[in-house]
């Protein structure tokens, strides 16, 4: 059964409640880590990161535009071996 979630937006800040929304879905203890559109420190692009600290979710943007990469085919790969 699906389940619904309201995260509350503070000061019209989306981006950063949704930060703080997955924080606290990567700090539960089943999941280990998760992929997510996060700008990267070292140039002014965005681009799927696989992410294990919740403390590494302060670039996470999952409202960002689009990359030139299949997230789909990223994480096929990702997960097909051990």
């Amino acid at each position: 059964m699906a389940t619904t979630v309201k995260i509350e937006v503070k000061d019209n800040d989306i981006v950063s409640s949704l930060q703080v929304f997955l924080k606290s879905v990567l700090e539960q203890p089943q999941i280990g880590a998760m992929l997510v559109s996060q700008h990267l420190p070292m140039k002014n692009v965005v681009m799927p990161t696989l992410v294990t600290d919740p403390e590494a979710l302060e670039g996470a943007d999952p409202l960002a535009p689009s990359f030139p990469l299949n997230a789909a085919k990223l994480v096929s790969r990702l997960t097909s071996k051990p």
